[in-house]
């Protein structure tokens, strides 16, 4: 008990303190990242968001020649404000790839041949984890979806949001959009040095919490933008002497499609059709279609290898 105490008193001691040094314009304070599970279930409100949040570590970058060998996740629900009224607590599994992982694998994560052999996801707490939510939240869903699919052909389609590319986030006051950096510019660092799933599902969970200038949080501002639909604009048969000016336009390789591609608001649909018949189908650009191939999306088909 008395080691308890002390404990908290030492803690309320240095959080005076911390406050009084941040008070100066001189000075910046970290606070260590603690992510804890809430006690109590959440009230069921009919307007409460239940978002799975997850992260997956993988022997390489390809998903169709990887394989996943770490999966992260934690539920968590969002009220009608945006403000998060539940975290669950952490799912993790480790997967045996049936290869050797590869040294820079070994390095990122930390991980051996010998923590994943004879390791298995468990598919059935997976698939039960899916089930409970409304949207599934990654960092980099165009990375993590095309594995998940993968690995659980058998998942019912959910719909993804993704926290790098659905916030914009140089317009809200931060600078990149890597885990890491956002961190320490919400006035927190993650005190787990290695690169493991469980620490960006955290990382990602205290991001989503967080209020930005307007008094919004980051998770309100994600699940608006990720319920508007969007067109996928492929430049179809576009000369290879394009794809700088595609690329600065902001167009993406696809690979699993060869197409380079760009997705737009509904409203950047017929500006970006003029853009395009100018800089990529103009006659003498020597293109091998008359235009571009145009999908609608929306969050149940975004970032997935099966769109379209």
């Amino acid at each position: 008990m008395t080691t308890n105490v002390t404990n908290i008193l030492d803690a309320e001691r240095l959080e005076t303190f911390a406050k009084i040094i941040e008070d100066s314009p001189d000075y910046r304070v970290l606070r260590a990242l603690r992510v804890v599970a809430t006690a109590e279930p959440p009230r069921e409100m009919f307007d409460d968001v239940s978002l799975l949040v997850l992260d997956v570590e993988t022997t390489g970058l390809n998903y169709e020649a990887s394989k996943i060998i770490e999966f992260a996740a934690r539920p968590i629900v969002v009220d009608y404000t945006g403000a998060i009224i539940h975290i669950g607590a952490p799912i993790v599994f480790l997967e045996d790839p049936g290869a050797p992982l590869p040294a820079e694998i070994v390095a990122l994560t930390g991980l051996s041949d010998g923590d994943l052999s004879g390791q298995r996801i468990d598919d059935e707490a997976v698939r039960h984890l899916f089930e409970k939510a409304n949207f599934v939240v990654a960092h980099n869903a165009a990375f993590d979806r095309p594995f998940v699919e993968k690995r659980f052909p058998g998942l019912a389609p959910k719909p993804w949001a993704c926290s790098c590319h659905g916030i914009d986030w140089r317009a809200e006051g931060f600078e990149g959009k890597s885990l890491n950096a956002l961190l320490l510019q919400a006035g927190l660092f993650q005190p787990n040095d290695a690169h493991r799933a469980l620490s960006d599902v955290d990382t990602l969970v205290a991001l989503l919490k967080s209020k930005l200038s307007g008094g919004r949080t980051i998770a309100d501002i994600l699940i608006e933008t990720a319920q508007k639909p969007t067109m996928l604009i492929e430049a179809t048969g576009s000369h290879i002497s394009t794809k700088d000016v595609l690329r600065a336009r902001g167009y993406g390789w696809a690979s699993s499609r060869k197409v380079w591609s760009r997705e737009v608001p509904l409203e950047c649909r017929h500006p970006e059709e003029d853009w395009l018949a100018e800089n990529v189908y103009a006659p003498s650009l020597n293109a091998k279609a008359n235009g571009p191939t145009i999908h609608e999306v929306t969050a149940l088909q975004r970032y997935s290898a099966r769109l379209p």
